[in-house]
């Protein structure tokens, strides 16, 4: 299986939001739908934080030099 990626998580949200927006779900695939989305945003969010930190501890390199 493939590292996730962050692209590849707004993908699955946008399409669990498409399906659940839909309504053409049993009530099981949706609690089962929203916890994966639940997964993938944190995985964006903790994504975007570790880019900021790499970002941050870049340009301060550059401040220094």
């Amino acid at each position: 299986m493939t590292e996730m990626t962050y692209e590849h998580a707004i993908s699955e949200i946008k399409r669990i939001i498409e399906e659940l927006e839909n309504g053409n779900q049993e009530i099981e695939s949706i609690t089962a739908n929203v916890k994966y989305a639940m997964k993938l945003i944190n995985f964006c969010k903790n994504k975007l934080y570790s880019i900021e930190n790499e970002l941050n501890a870049t340009l301060s390199e550059l401040s220094i030099n």
